[in-house]
């Protein structure tokens, strides 16, 4: 809401924020209806075109820590940087004794 606030105030509607941007209006719709969070390159730009240094970048990741369970909070930082993610999953495999 705080992006439709931001584009409000400018008296834009989503198409000129999108062009803006550099961006679709589809992506800018998705992200003020909160469907989809918003990128770090998505907030950085935000904070240009509103000329509001930082704010939407750090919005972005209070954001974007907020998406992960608690669990996860001590891997976060490392998740975010990972440019390859390498998924390895241990499983049983319950056998047949005495056959």
């Amino acid at each position: 809401m705080i992006l439709n606030g931001w584009r409000a105030k400018r008296g834009w509607s989503q198409a000129e924020l999108a062009d803006q941007l550099g961006y679709s209006n589809a992506l800018v719709s998705q992200i003020e209806q909160e469907h989809k969070p918003p990128s770090a390159e998505f907030a950085a730009k935000c904070d240009e075109v509103f000329d509001t240094p930082a704010t939407f970048a750090d919005l972005q990741e209070l954001v974007a820590r907020e998406a992960w369970p608690s669990y996860f909070a001590p891997v976060i930082d490392s998740e975010t940087r990972a440019t390859q993610v390498h998924e390895w999953e241990q499983r049983v495999v319950v056998g047949v004794h005495g056959v």
